[in-house]
């Protein structure tokens, strides 16, 4: 149970610090003397959501404690198996909340929120004022009742969900294979066109890339040979040229060299020069020859890469683009090709994803039947203890038009508070304030 209560610069509050005792604690005020407050301090405590700043003007922080008592031992092993202590029987929950971030603690141990919603929902539970409304929609009928059936209950309504989910899944698979057969044609002849169309090509890794650098070559060769004739000019083995000067400079260094011994050095270097210069020569002529394009040579290479250029506008920039465009089209070709076959596999799928979620719902049905009459049964003395002097409680369970992840049943409660007058849907009977006791019934079972 709840032992204390410590709220401090909390939305208007101050400081205040609030005992519990045994039994029934009333707390009481006029409107607007807090009580509100108290209770939303107590949900930020729980790891509730913050609504707006609830830190007191003037302040940096505000802060909330809960002190338990856990006399309980299966509550106990409950929370150490969460490696919470509950040394004394008892644990402190509490949370300071700054600007933009709140810490969370449980005995002095910084925690996550989950883990403190996930720890306090074994010892406390917070009836809101418009809680009751619920009960007017009967999905929260059906959870109450898996709620009741714990753990067995909860487990197959997670299979029959993982079931439902999967089954729509090959629902949908199946749905897709419901093109007709001349839209199925039409999609095949333009991919196999698209697919002939560029292995036809047969493109090459860096070819474009190659091509347009020859092109531009091409287009600049005039420019290019004037240049390099000049160059051939003043290198070449024109009379007054740098070839033919070195070349003067060698014969008259080897007449002088047999003078001295130490020109022999200055003799090879130059010599060397003169062979790098012949080898430099030797490659210009070659590079000059290779600038020499026929004009078929040059139609040729525009139409490649005219087609070059249409195909990557189509199908991507590059080889590898191109490359993998053609493996995806190739596929797809490939599965409308095995379009009947697929078809059918995707129908036997569905078919025994259809069985299986059948199977599962089936089972939770039977579960959920077989927890309604405890429910039932401890509803009822629940609800009579809420000074109530005749209670007739019924679970109605019907078969749903809209099977979906929560399985095949529909529920409805239904009640008769007056001895007589046969067990009708709560919204139709129960006024607000019988709702709320009959909720408040709810939760002491649950």
């Amino acid at each position: 149970m709840l032992l204390n209560l410590h709220v401090k610069n909390f939305a208007l509050i101050e400081e205040a610090d609030i005992d519990f005792g045994e039994g029934l604690n009333i707390l009481t005020g006029e409107t607007g003397a807090g009580k509100s407050i108290l209770i939303d301090a107590v949900n930020a405590a729980l790891g509730g959501r913050i609504r707006g700043s609830v830190i007191r003007a003037g302040c940096d922080s505000a802060y909330v404690e809960l002190m338990f008592s856990v006399p309980e031992s299966e509550k106990q092993e409950a929370l150490r198996a969460m490696d919470i202590s509950t040394e004394y029987d008892c644990i402190v929950v509490s949370r300071k909340i700054l600007a933009g971030r709140s810490v969370h603690k449980i005995n002095d141990e910084t925690v996550t929120s989950a883990k403190v919603r996930q720890a306090t929902a074994l010892l406390m539970d917070i009836h809101g004022q418009h809680e009751h409304q619920s009960l007017m929609n009967r999905q929260k009928h059906l959870d109450i009742l898996d709620q009741y059936g714990g753990q067995i209950l909860e487990n197959q309504r997670q299979v029959t969900s993982l079931a439902w989910q999967k089954y729509r899944n090959a629902c949908q698979e199946w749905e897709s294979f419901q093109a007709d057969e001349e839209f199925r044609r039409r999609e095949m002849d333009f991919l196999q066109f698209e697919i002939q169309e560029i292995e036809a090509a047969a493109i090459k890794p860096g070819e474009t890339e190659e091509l347009e650098q020859q092109y531009r070559r091409v287009q600049n060769s005039r420019r290019i040979c004037q240049s390099l004739q000049k160059i051939s000019g003043w290198m070449g083995e024109n009379p007054g040229s740098a070839s033919d000067q070195i070349s003067s400079a060698a014969r008259e260094l080897a007449e002088i060299r047999r003078l001295d011994d130490d020109l022999v050095n200055l003799e090879e270097e130059l010599t060397e020069i003169e062979d790098l210069l012949s080898g430099f020569c030797r490659e210009l002529d070659d590079y000059m020859e290779s600038l020499d394009f026929r004009e078929e040579e040059v139609r040729d290479m525009e139409e490649r890469l005219d087609l070059l250029h249409h195909l990557e506008s189509k199908y991507g920039s590059g080889w590898d683009a191109i490359e993998k465009t053609l493996r995806e089209k190739q596929q797809k070709l490939e599965e409308w090709q095995e379009y009947d076959i697929r078809k059918q596999q995707a129908e036997k799928e569905m078919l025994q994803a259809k069985e299986k979620y059948e199977n599962a719902s089936e089972i939770l049905s039977q579960l959920r039947r077989k927890a309604a009459p405890g429910l039932e049964a401890s509803l009822k003395e629940g609800i009579q203890e809420l000074n109530f002097s005749y209670v007739d409680f019924q679970i109605h369970f019907s078969r749903s038009e809209h099977p979906g992840k929560l399985g095949i049943d529909e529920v409805e409660f239904l009640i008769s508070l007056n001895e007589g007058q046969p067990a009708q849907s709560l919204g139709q009977v129960a006024s607000g304030g019988e709702l709320s006791r009959i909720m408040l019934a709810i939760k002491a079972v649950l």
